[in-house]
């Protein structure tokens, strides 16, 4: 292999060349490096240079980023040299550049700027900002990432390799920017060589008019915008291009050239296409442009050897036709610009009579399409006005005739037609967006065309069969969208009633020809329904409301009240720290907009719960199997008892599960692809449930434990450890704020307040009472059993499919190293503490064997869901949530001195009366706390609920601390529900 190859980029300047080529190969000099001149003008002999260099003619101008791969993938040395002819550089400065990039351990670099033009950062919101808007002005200029000078770059080539050459999205300018920030994202080390380089800068583009270069610079921006930046940067990156370009396209920049995008998701489909039209690929007057996401750094390069007349553009991901076709429309060079699917094979003298056709009548033309047994599958495309597109197989005529649609099966569009209209509408995806793109030609003013002359061979749908399970959710969804965007109110007033049956038509194909799908729908609905029910079902007697979440709403209220923030500490958690600082982010605005609704928290509870199980469905949209794992947890979180019955707020297991299982499956998703999506997911739900849910620390070590087993030594479990720790600090940001204002008050409670007072268990005792409240209240021994046929079960999914060992092994380690620390901890194993226990043992039940997951289910069901526990989710309290507040209001109408609260009740008889203090409070009594008010009332509201209750003859902790006293009145507000008010007595 050669040390360094220099790849020449040449277009319409051949004295610039001469004048370079003359600087680098003085007469009679040695020369220790290759140069390929790549010809991107049509204008070079080989007889015009020197016998060194290796010339390659391109049969168009097919953009620097095309030329450059094209140098690329012909050259064979350890390092590359890209350079502009207007780069003057001798031999010597090559040598010396290359032995600072040596010398500094360099994997890519590019000569200082030699000029502040040429020093641009990478784009960001603020960068745009600062450079296309008036706000240039105001704003300082910050240091930022250098973007690396495409037209002289020295990059070691197996880099080049790693990174899949140059993006050829990018036609002209942008693309060193793409490249400098795939370089950053890949960690991999960029320096700018201290010695300026003479760059006389633009010279190869210097015969065109500004606002050409203006309408192509900011596509290419807009590409780059799309690619790497955010939703904010991309709108921001939008409004900037309409205030420089009208365009909505690359301009056209090579007369008489067809500019053809194949939009490809399989390998095999791509290689069948090419092998089947290679004759084809070498027309003069033909741009083939591959868009594919099949296509990556491992085998690109591959093709673009085989193939040197074709552009490939590799994509991260498929997100539908529209993308896919937009991104070729916007690197497109030619006059004429159109798509054809890869399951199509073209026919002699197709493209010509097209062409002659959108001369006379711009729009878009199709050829007519045949099936492979030469029947005529489209032949054009008439809209019926109740919604539906009918292909017609028959041609009108011999000549040219016009449609109302057009097949993107394949399709041509005059590029200026493209360029006022607009391309396809990407909120489509794929399906239906040729049908709205027709439409809005024909709007504008332009024709849809059928050329009968012209034929190709479809297929037919060999990439729809790979994507069936979505395509009728499309058919639905995207009729909507053509005829809300393209309907005249005619057509409204007098087909709404067929549109509606057709789009029925539409729902009834979801069904019939998606079975599974349709069973995975009915199941979502069906789990939905069982979760809402079980919380919502005669909401208004629900026992939910009270205990822990009674202590909720007292905080509520009180920060309604001041404008202030509760200050919380050990009154809201078993330790001093105030976990509200998270749930009330969800709670106190639910408060607010129900109006103090009692059922605020049930609300939210619900709304969460929800919310966390359809994005856990997008999330792992691509995912299929995770997503049926995702479905089978959430059906068993709802069954199980414990996540019913411990529906308080602090410590909600409806919170914990769902974040526990998006952070579990995202973490999955990391190891297999690092993104900075996966880690945000993966951080912020592991922290959130770790914040609302102390018991989870053991589970949080666990995974930073296996974090660092998986992801040693690349030193990413480095940035999920980071990560992770920022997670849990942005959820807590009030809980910091509180601890600086307060001279960290909640932290010095941590260690010198009062400890939580654990019982000290031997392991044995630990795992009985473990088994106990995971498999809820059954006899030890069967439970026992019951876990140990769940790990064998494990174990034979283990052994028998392989494609599941990745998901059951984690699994199985994160269970093993949570019941360590568990178990190794100074706790005993309350209900408190099985949360995390509960999710993995979910994930090991919904990723069984199918027979055997079926087996576990049905025991399960029948243990979770037998009479007598289905009785106690839907336990009727003696009180309803009215019934209180009636009786609280009676008590506040009469009673207006300050006064404490105190509670006997036979159905909730501990903590504090909270909710009763929460209902007087709401109705206007001037309650007191009795922990920090001792000396602010002197009288005591006693509630007797449905229990006995003699004066001075009580245990209960608020009476005692009352100390002596005497009553005074009783208010009778229903049968069995007293009031008795006590005034405090000297005797």
């Amino acid at each position: 292999m050669n040390l360094l190859d220099i790849i020449i980029v040449h277009y319409k300047n051949e004295a610039l060349l001469l004048d370079q080529l003359d600087l680098l190969f003085p007469a009679n000099a040695k020369s220790d490096f290759n140069l390929i001149v790549v010809d991107n003008s049509e204008m070079l002999k080989p007889s015009d240079l020197p016998k060194k260099v290796r010339l390659i003619k391109k049969p168009f101008n097919s953009g620097y980023s095309s030329a450059c791969n094209t140098g690329y993938i012909n050259s064979n040395s350890e390092w590359l040299l890209f350079l502009n002819p207007d780069v003057l550089i001798t031999q010597e400065e090559i040598s010396s550049w290359l032995n600072f990039a040596t010398k500094e351990k360099l994997d890519v670099t590019s000569p200082l700027p030699s000029s502040n033009d040429y020093m641009k950062p990478l784009p960001s919101f603020y960068s745009l900002l600062q450079e296309f808007t008036p706000f240039n002005k105001f704003l300082p200029k910050l240091s930022q990432n250098i973007t690396l000078t495409g037209g002289a770059l020295l990059i070691k080539r197996n880099v080049l390799d790693n990174l899949g050459g140059w993006d050829e999205r990018f036609f002209l300018w942008f693309e060193d920017t793409d490249l400098t920030k795939r370089l950053t994202d890949h960690k991999y080390k960029i320096g700018f060589y201290p010695t300026k380089i003479n760059h006389l800068g633009g010279q190869s583009f210097a015969d065109l008019n500004s606002q050409l270069k203006k309408n192509i610079f900011f596509q290419s921006m807009a590409n780059y915008s799309n690619k790497h930046l955010g939703l904010a940067t991309k709108f921001l990156s939008t409004i900037i291009k309409k205030r420089f370009t009208k365009t909505k396209i690359l301009p056209a920049l090579n007369k008489d050239l067809v500019s053809l995008i194949v939009p490809n998701l399989k390998t095999d489909l791509l290689d069948d296409f090419l092998d089947k039209n290679i004759k084809f690929l070498g027309e003069k007057n033909l741009e083939l442009i591959i868009v594919s996401s099949a296509l990556n750094s491992q085998n690109i390069n591959q093709y673009r050897k085989k193939y040197p007349n074709v552009r490939f553009i590799a994509l991260n991901s498929n997100q539908g036709f529209a993308h896919t076709v937009n991104i070729g429309f916007n690197a497109a060079s030619g006059d004429y610009v159109g798509t054809i699917n890869d399951d199509t094979v073209l026919t002699e003298n197709w493209l010509k009579p097209l062409i002659i056709q959108l001369e006379k009548y711009p729009g878009s033309v199709n050829p007519i399409i045949l099936n492979p047994n030469g029947q005529i599958e489209s032949a054009g495309i008439k809209i019926l006005p109740f919604g539906k597109a009918q292909p017609q197989t028959l041609a009108s005529s011999l000549e040219p005739y016009f449609a109302d649609a057009t097949n993107g099966a394949c399709v041509i569009y005059s590029k200026n037609a493209l360029a006022k209209v607009g391309v396809f509408d990407e909120k489509f995806g794929s399906y239906l967006e040729d049908i709205d793109l027709s439409m809005r030609l024909t709007k504008a003013g332009f024709k849809n065309s059928v050329v009968p002359e012209s034929s190709i061979i479809h297929l037919k749908h060999q990439t729809t069969t790979s994507i069936k399970l979505n395509k009728s959710w499309l058919d639905f969804k995207n009729w909507w969208l053509v005829i809300l965007k393209n309907w005249p109110l005619s057509w409204w007033l007098k087909y709404w009633p067929q549109i509606i049956t057709e789009r029925a038509k539409n729902l009834k194909g979801m069904v019939v020809n998606n079975k599974k799908t349709t069973f995975k729908l009915i199941l979502i609905l069906t789990l939905i329904a069982t979760f809402i029910s079980s919380r919502l079902y005669k909401i208004e007697s629900s026992l939910w409301f009270f205990n822990d979440i009674g202590r909720d709403f007292i905080e509520l209220y009180e920060w309604n009240k001041t404008g202030m923030p509760p200050l919380l500490g050990p009154q809201t958690s078993a330790v001093a720290y105030n976990q509200s600082a998270v749930y009330f982010y969800l709670l106190y605005p639910m408060y607010l907009l129900t109006n103090h609704s009692p059922f605020a928290t049930i609300y939210t509870g619900v709304i969460f719960y929800l919310s966390m199980f359809v994005f856990g469905l997008w999330y792992l949209r691509k995912d299929k199997w995770y997503q049926n794992l995702l479905i089978g947890c959430f059906f068993l979180t709802t069954i199980h008892p414990q996540f019913v019955v411990q529906n308080r707020f602090v410590w909600n297991p409806t919170f914990i599960g769902p974040l526990l299982f998006l952070a579990f499956f995202a973490y999955l998703k990391l190891k297999t692809e690092f993104s900075k999506s996966n880690l945000a997911v993966f951080s912020l739900t592991v922290a959130l449930a770790t914040s609302l849910n102390f018991s989870i620390v053991p589970l949080t070590i666990a995974f930073m434990i296996l974090a660092t087993l998986d992801f040693w030594p690349k030193l990413n479990f480095i940035k999920i450890y980071l990560a992770s720790i920022f997670g849990f600090l942005f959820w807590n940001v009030p809980t910091l704020l509180f601890e600086i204002r307060h001279n960290f008050f909640l932290t010095k409670l941590l260690f010198t307040g009062e400890k939580i007072r654990q019982v000290s268990l031997s392991i044995p005792e630990k795992i009985h009472d473990f088994l106990y409240h995971t498999l809820y209240h059954l006899d030890f021994n069967f439970s026992l059993v019951l876990a140990a046929i769940l790990f064998v079960f494990s174990l034979i999914t283990f052994a028998k499919r392989p494609q599941k060992r990745f998901f059951i092994g984690r699994t199985l380690f994160l269970l093993a190293a949570t019941s360590l620390i568990t178990f190794a901890a100074p706790i005993s194993i309350q209900s408190h503490y099985i949360f995390a226990f509960l999710v993995l043992m979910f994930l090991l039940i919904v990723s069984l064997q199918k027979w055997l997951l079926i087996i576990t289910t049905i025991i399960l069901s029948i243990i979770w869901l037998r009479p007598q526990q289905l009785q106690e989710y839907f336990k009727i309290p003696y009180r309803t949530i009215t019934e209180q507040q009636n009786c609280a209001k009676l008590i506040c109408q009469n009673e207006t001195q300050p006064i404490f609260v105190s509670n006997q009740s036979n159905h909730h008889p501990y903590h504090n009366a909270m909710e009763w203090r929460y209902h007087f409070l709401e109705n206007g009594c001037n309650i007191k706390l009795l922990d920090t008010q001792i000396n602010e009332a002197d009288k005591m509201a006693v509630v007797i609920d449905d229990s006995n209750y003699t004066h001075k003859k009580t245990s209960y902790n608020e009476l005692t601390q009352f100390g002596l006293s005497q009553e005074i009145k009783r208010y009778q507000c229903q049968p069995n529900l007293e009031v008795v008010i006590l005034k405090k007595s000297a005797n």
